[in-house]
């Protein structure tokens, strides 16, 4: 099973996945991962094979 969450906003959404991915956790603990998109030339890619806590 999987989770997925998505957040469209202009100020800063760190905190609001952290915590999405954290209440999502459940539906599958084999890894998380975030991307995120600032403007158009930037793309962060954060992803781990264990909780969301390691992120």
């Amino acid at each position: 099973m999987c989770g997925v969450i998505g957040v469209a906003a202009h100020e800063p959404v760190n905190q609001i996945l952290y915590d999405g991915l954290t209440m999502l956790q459940h539906r599958g603990q084999d890894a998380a991962g975030i991307v995120t998109l600032q403007m158009v030339d930037f793309t962060y890619v954060k992803k781990t094979v264990w909780y969301v806590t390691y992120l």
